[in-house]
């Protein structure tokens, strides 16, 4: 599992999904800021929205949802657009990648 807080617009650490892992749970809690939380994921080294139908993964309100990804897959969140938020964040089925 992984879980910080976001307190500056910018991205967290990088974190994989686990081996034997099916999807994540991402719970977001906080302020925000009025700004926005996007989900990303690592595609040939570089991270491009995590995608929902089409849509790009945005949140800009607490939040509990289940992602589908699988395991290997690496996301960040990105914030922006957020004056002094405070965001907890879990996300719970992945840990930081070292």
């Amino acid at each position: 599992m992984a879980s910080n807080s976001i307190t500056a617009n910018g991205s967290t650490d990088s974190m994989g999904v686990a081996s034997g892992g099916e999807g994540v749970h991402l719970s977001l809690a906080g302020s925000f800021g009025g700004g926005t939380v996007a989900v990303e994921n690592l595609v040939n080294g570089t991270f491009y929205p995590l995608l929902s139908d089409g849509d790009a993964l945005t949140f800009s309100a607490p939040a509990n949802v289940r992602l589908n990804v699988v395991s290997g897959d690496v996301l960040r969140l990105t914030t922006s657009g957020a004056t002094a938020p405070v965001i907890d964040f879990n996300l719970a089925g992945a840990g930081l990648v070292r």
